[in-house]
């Protein structure tokens, strides 16, 4: 018999999904359809990278931080145009992972430390963007488990084990400032919690970072603020940030923004890899016990869905079998939350699985599947996924590169399967218009302008239309064709003669609307 088979029957109604749905829809946006409300769940996507294309950190030139800004407000309105109810934030950002990076300058709260007036304004902006589309921001509160322990020269485990450790005082001080400001604001539907932490716990993460970066030269600095934890001690620290958040704001939700539990985490809790891990994977009983108890400080319930190989992930329990695509496993975490007397809020989830990645059937399965599975909302990651440069999606692997390249060309599919279940839940959904006069949004997004590079250097041109398709990019260098570009995404290599040139790109839409983007680029001789 399974788990929990016998518990009540779960409502995909709740008032949580009306305000997702309502909150501020085309209160400042001219062409944002009017709010209704809905009881079905909201689908919408994480852009990943849009806190850092706001905050334009200092380690980057401010060359590429205008360009970032550019690319995030794109993504935006992308994703508006294709559906997309809620955007999944992360704050505060990405660095300092590690004292290296930290004595590097790598640090997204630099801003924030030395001139918060300045670091608001940048993060009311942003919001600005999320509100004036009508969608609403999930605030995930925490990118990187070090940020504020290298900040303070503590370890990861001082943080979470200590209430009065220096980096958990940090901790509050952030979003203490944060939830002051945003406090009741309408842009915001939840905060999502400390990321993924159970996937570190009972980890011996100490002596995994120094494998890693063995024999390297800042090897102790790439490991000084790691630490080891246990899920007792993570559990004991997620139930002290959910206290302080519901303290601060308790006018929002707060989801625990973990993964879905390991195959053997309840077998590793109680023989962690410090000791001697047990890798013997857990039964049903042992799963449902693990994720309760690691998600019962939160208002919703958290899972990140993957599907990956046969026999791995989902596929726990004989639900779905050995099919990579099936999402059924969320049935049992949907009874989970209902027996807890809440809700799943599911924070990312996405193809892994290289065979099925070009179809993105995984992620279709699981929106099918959020009706019955006491989901409230959904984001999908990723979107418009440029975090570590400008011209390429952020890749896994060699074989499964198209993985987070969820963009406007290159599954079309999918978001008119997202638009079909959104408006199937009561959600507003952009509505072109007809005939459609609106141009497309294009820009030269490598090389940056004013760049210096090697002859045959990657030319990437990002282009979208709000309804439609782009039908083709027209390159020209030095006012004279170069090259026709027909298919996303549109990338070519530049070959010119050493010396400065000027290149511009013109986008066309499925009904002859037509943009045009320019930049300024010197070919070393």
């Amino acid at each position: 018999m399974r788990a929990l088979a016998r518990l009540v029957k779960i409502s995909t109604a709740t008032s949580f999904a009306v305000a997702m749905a309502v909150g501020v829809r085309g209160a400042l946006a001219a062409d944002a359809p009017p709010a209704r409300s809905a009881t079905g769940p909201a689908v919408g996507v994480n852009i990943v990278d849009l806190e850092p294309d706001f905050l334009a950190p200092s380690y980057r030139s401010s060359a590429e931080n205008a360009l970032r800004l550019r690319m995030g407000k794109m993504a935006l309105a992308d994703a508006f145009h294709m559906g997309a109810q809620t955007i999944a934030i992360g704050m505060p950002g990405y660095f300092p992972a590690n004292a290296e990076l930290l004595r590097m300058h790598r640090n997204d709260l630099e801003l924030w430390q030395n001139d918060p007036a300045a670091y608001w304004q940048r993060v009311d902006a942003m919001l600005y963007e999320v509100r004036r589309y009508g969608m609403q921001a999930v605030i995930k509160c925490w990118n990187d488990t070090n940020i504020f322990p290298t900040l303070t020269g503590e370890t990861t485990r001082d943080m979470i084990t200590s209430p009065d450790s220096k980096s958990f005082a940090l901790f509050k001080k952030y979003w203490g400032d944060f939830l002051t400001r945003y406090k009741n604001d309408p842009a915001i539907a939840l905060y999502d919690g400390p990321g993924e932490l159970n996937l570190g716990a009972d980890l011996d993460l100490v002596a995994r970072c120094h494998k890693t970066n063995a024999g390297k030269r800042d090897e102790a600095l790439l490991c000084a603020n790691v630490g080891n934890y246990s899920t007792d001690e993570m559990n004991a620290f997620s139930a002290r940030v959910a206290a302080f958040f519901k303290a601060e704001d308790p006018s929002k939700p707060l989801a625990s923004n973990m993964a879905l539990p390991p195959a053997n985490a309840e077998h590793r809790r109680r023989s962690p890899e410090w000791r001697h891990i047990d890798y013997t994977s857990d039964s049903e009983d042992e799963f449902v016990k693990n994720l309760t108890e690691i998600n019962a400080p939160f208002d919703l319930i958290d899972v990140h869905v993957y599907n990956g190989a046969k026999g791995t992930s989902l596929q726990r329990f004989g639900y779905g079998g050995n099919d990579p695509t099936s999402a059924d496993l969320l049935q049992l975490v949907g009874q989970v939350a209902a027996h807890m007397g809440k809700r799943v809020y599911i924070g990312e989830f996405g193809d892994t699985y290289a065979p099925d990645v070009a179809r993105q059937q995984f992620t279709k399965n699981v929106i099918a599947e959020l009706p019955e599975a006491n989901v409230v909302g959904a984001d999908i990651w990723a979107y418009e996924f440029y975090l570590f440069n400008t011209y390429e999606f952020q890749r896994v692997t060699a074989t499964s590169d198209e993985r987070f390249a969820n963009a406007p060309g290159s599954h079309d599919d999918l978001w008119a399967f997202v638009r079909q279940e959104n408006e199937a839940s009561g959600h507003s959904v952009y509505q072109p218009p007809s005939p459609d006069k609106i141009a497309p949004q294009v820009i030269v997004s490598f090389p940056i302008s004013g760049a210096r590079v090697q002859n045959g250097s990657v030319v990437n041109v990002l282009a979208s239309a709000d309804s439609g398709s782009i039908i083709r990019v027209e390159l020209e260098l030095d006012g004279k064709p170069y090259q026709s570009l027909t298919s996303w995404p549109f990338k070519t290599d530049l070959h010119a003669d050493a010396g400065p040139h000027e290149l511009a790109a013109t986008a066309y839409d499925s009904w002859g609307n037509h943009n045009t983007d320019s930049i300024d680029v010197t070919i070393l001789p």
